[in-house]
């Protein structure tokens, strides 16, 4: 439901089981299912209520000293910065968490912690930083269009840079699968 933009519904689902996690007292998911809350938060726009769930989330993630919770934690703060207007925050945030990922192996977290980095750039601006810090992100895109919202940023920042030709062959497949997946 996240990832299909039905924020309501995730939300309501994620509030039940972080109420289970509680009641079980199973906290070393708590990182991660903390992450996803306040993604969700971040992308309704629920400011404070993003705010306060990545400061537990972090907090949570550091006493649990999973590199992983971390580096998901890291990506969600990132991002909640870059949309606050916090670019340097923001920036480094999402960079700690895309170097975790790298050293985890996981792939898919950068490209969610890219999304920071270009919304950084972008909001202050400045379309080459955010197509340098995007560009090394976009030569492999998931399938899954919710996975590589800073596509979006990429294609902005090369447009801005009057790189049409690049800018289109990133835009007509990501419009395309999410024309499919009705994203």
């Amino acid at each position: 439901l996240h990832w299909t933009d039905n924020l309501d519904g995730a939300r309501a689902l994620y509030e039940q089981e972080y109420d289970r996690v509680i009641e079980q007292g199973v906290e070393s998911w708590l990182p991660f299912l903390l992450w996803a809350l306040t993604e969700n938060e971040i992308w309704s726009g629920n400011w404070l209520r993003a705010e306060h769930l990545a400061a537990e989330g972090y907090r949570r993630a550091e006493d649990s000293g999973s590199p992983a919770a971390l580096a998901f934690m890291s990506a969600a703060r990132g991002l909640l910065h870059a949309y606050r207007g916090r670019t340097g925050a923001g920036v480094r945030d999402a960079a700690r968490a895309v170097e975790l990922a790298g050293e985890l192996g996981m792939p898919l977290l950068t490209a969610i912690a890219a999304q920071s980095l270009g919304i950084a750039a972008l909001s202050t601006g400045d379309a080459k930083v955010a197509h340098e810090r995007l560009a090394p992100f976009a030569v492999a895109v998931p399938a899954e269009p919710a996975l590589c919202r800073f596509l979006p940023d990429e294609i902005e920042a090369l447009t801005r840079l009057g790189e049409l030709g690049p800018a289109e062959a990133l835009l007509t497949p990501f419009e395309a699968r999410s024309a499919e997946l009705s994203r």
